[in-house]
């Protein structure tokens, strides 16, 4: 597979129109699908040239979630919950939508989360249902609502979403109230940590999508043992970068070996190679909140010397000319 089939084939996967994304004055711009073509080919620049073709494949079936594929699905989600609800004779009326609450004071996914929930429900769901921070919430309005919704763009390893469930039922009462939870991207592990977590203190709660949303592992389908095993040496390396404390993202947060991003961020449950920036290495896909300190940046001098000389040595031994 060369670049031009790579990139087709990602388009062709995430139904994107190549015109209308590229177009400044059309409502579906995206400058980082825009830059694309040139983005790929700094990012490969790090890859030895017989390695290539695994991450072009790697590319050419990554999911990227534009703004109308995130609003169709939210749409799809609720939807779906409709017809539960009816079965319990209950409506979107007496439904309150629990977003995952931002760690801190800054700008989070879940902003994105709450405005692509609500673009399309307008008319069903009142801005007064989709709450942002449990901890303003006030308790005569939590014992108004029949039914809670969590709702999250990705449940990836399960670890935040079922975090959130835990902080609300610490908080507030769930006696008497059914619990559902809504997200695009949901991977099997993510679902079954989710449900192991509630059972442990002793919820039920309904997961709310379609099941083709489901997410495979990156190397699920095509790809041999020996090929995932490159993939996981330039991960360890480009991982080293700034290396958080007792903390990897090799082959993604937990090994969670995704291949995911939406439009305004990329989850850490994706391969880092795809998302994690350095020096020596561009992402495809930046995650955004990358901000190192300065004592980072300083062992970030000295990590970047042993990673180029790494990646010199990769090319090396796979007798790739300078």
């Amino acid at each position: 597979m060369d670049k031009d089939e790579a990139l087709e084939s990602f388009y062709r996967l995430n139904k994107i129109d190549k015109l209308r994304v590229h177009n400044p004055d059309s409502a579906d711009y995206d400058k980082r699908i825009e830059e694309l073509p040139e983005k790929l080919d700094k990012w490969l620049a790090s890859v030895a040239c017989d390695d290539r073709e695994i991450f072009l494949r790697l590319f050419s079936r990554y999911t990227y979630i534009t703004p109308a594929v995130a609003q169709e699905r939210y749409e799809r989600a609720v939807v779906l919950l409709k017809d539960k609800l009816a079965a319990q004779s209950l409506s979107l009326s007496d439904v309150l939508f629990i977003t995952v609450e931002a760690p801190g004071a800054a700008k989070s996914g879940s902003d994105n989360v709450r405005t692509d929930l609500h673009r399309r429900t307008l008319d069903e769901i009142d801005k007064e249902q989709i709450i942002a921070s449990c901890g303003k919430l006030k308790s005569d309005v939590w014992t108004g609502y029949k039914a809670i919704v969590f709702v999250d763009d990705i449940v990836g390893t399960g670890f935040t979403l079922s975090g959130e469930i835990k902080r609300v039922a610490e908080n507030y009462s769930l006696d008497n109230k059914l619990l559902y939870y809504i997200c695009l991207i949901p991977t099997r592990s993510g679902i079954r940590f989710i449900k192991k977590k509630c059972k442990e203190i002793n919820i039920i709660i309904t997961p709310t999508f379609e099941k083709p949303w489901i997410l495979p592992s990156a190397f699920k389908e095509n790809f041999t043992a020996a090929e995932e095993e490159r993939v996981r040496c330039y991960e360890e390396i480009i991982d080293a970068y700034m290396k958080e404390p007792d903390k990897t993202f090799v082959m993604g947060f937990y090994e969670s070996k995704q291949l995911i991003s939406f439009y305004y961020n990329t989850p850490n449950n994706t391969l880092c190679c795809f998302w994690k920036e350095s020096d020596i290495h561009t992402p495809l896909f930046k995650r955004q909140g990358q901000r190192p300190t300065l004592s980072d940046l300083k062992d970030a001098k000295t990590g970047n010397v042993e990673n180029a000389y790494a990646i010199a040595a990769e090319k090396r031994r796979k007798g790739v000319a300078r």
